[in-house]
């Protein structure tokens, strides 16, 4: 059996990836992608119309279906095309992505962790919810000071909601991430309207469509189960999500809440070395040692930036406030961090 995308548009298509993939659960896969400026038959990272740290993340999902769902809503380039595009994306993976642990202490490890995303996307849709109802009285100061904790809990489970690429994009994306303007929607269009110096009047109907989507994300992870690649491809790709975005200043560009967003990225990846620490402290204890002590130095260099109430009630500085030494520091001690990290998956795999 073969399943195919297509995603089509009005330029001519040039490309066509394919790849098989054999799990066990998976069947072979193809995907043509359509997209304007497409120099060759693969996928170029530093073009300008597929942001490149999106396909580098999909590139490196742990999930093929992941990945390929996030390629074919980026292949999607054109704004206005002639006719309905036809775009047949899985919005679900498989409940059984890779044999279950076979170490009691892993098997733990991930039974914990889906504890973890489930009780954080209780917060996020609460929070959410919270957020949209500000928005919708038209109380933009109120609204402003809970979106902090509808992003926070977000972020902390930002992996697990990546799993479904395109309504990642739709909850996640940023202006850059997006072709066609009229398809921003989800934090970031709220964000950029909130932090306006006029009133939006598009905000309710924003607010309410991300209350649908973080709804639908919530329904789609309560069948998921983990697994132990998940959990530490993941922690990495949260330290390397704060090295491309956060320490920029680029994820929370209008708001300048970006310490909030590190900070719960940290909190993620801290929750991964804390279910799998049965299993790393009898099997890897040099690595756990060098891992606690890195994740120290990061957690306490973020707590130089505490406040409270802080900006927009964050219990964070506005990070335009962060000085370039700062940030300098901040960046050279989660890249240390994530040096012992990207070991967990060698680690815990034999």
């Amino acid at each position: 059996m073969q399943n195919e995308w297509l995603v089509n548009d009005t330029t001519p298509r040039i490309s066509s990836v394919q790849r098989a993939h054999s799990d066990g659960n998976a069947a072979a896969v193809t995907i043509r992608l359509t997209c304007a400026r497409r120099a060759s038959d693969r996928i170029i990272p530093n073009d300008p119309i597929v942001p490149s740290d999106r396909i580098r993340r999909a590139l490196a999902a742990p999930s093929l279906l992941a990945a390929l769902s996030l390629l074919a809503a980026l292949a999607g380039c054109s704004s206005a095309p002639p006719g309905p595009a036809t775009t047949h994306i899985p919005t679900r993976l498989p409940t059984t992505t890779a044999p279950p642990a076979t170490d009691p202490r892993l098997a733990a490890a991930t039974t914990a962790y889906r504890g973890y995303v489930d009780a954080q996307l209780g917060s996020l849709v609460l929070a959410t919810e919270s957020l949209a109802r500000a928005v919708d009285a038209g109380q933009q100061a109120a609204a402003r000071r809970l979106y902090p904790a509808a992003r926070r809990a977000y972020e902390r489970i930002e992996p697990a909601a990546e799993i479904w690429g395109t309504l990642d994009l739709e909850i996640d994306g940023r202006a850059n991430d997006i072709v066609a303007p009229q398809r921003f929607t989800g934090f970031h269009r709220l964000e950029r309207g909130l932090w306006a110096a006029a009133p939006d009047p598009a905000l309710p109907a924003v607010a309410d469509s991300l209350v649908t989507r973080v709804r639908r994300l919530r329904t789609l992870a309560a069948d998921i189960r983990y697994t132990v690649l998940q959990l530490t491809s993941g922690a990495t790709e949260l330290l390397n999500e704060i090295q491309a975005n956060k320490i920029t200043g680029e994820e929370e560009r209008y708001s300048h809440l970006d310490l909030v967003d590190l900070s719960a990225n940290v909190a993620g990846v801290l929750e991964v070395i804390a279910v799998l620490r049965p299993y790393l402290r009898t099997r890897s204890a040099a690595l756990l040692a060098t891992i606690d002590a890195r994740a120290a130095v990061v957690v306490a260099e973020l707590a130089r930036h505490a406040r409270r109430p802080g900006y927009e009630g964050s219990g964070y500085q506005r990070f335009t406030s962060v000085s370039i030494a700062d940030r300098r520091r901040l960046a050279a001690d989660v890249q240390a961090l994530a040096e012992p990290v990207a070991l967990l998956t060698q680690a815990t795999s034999g």
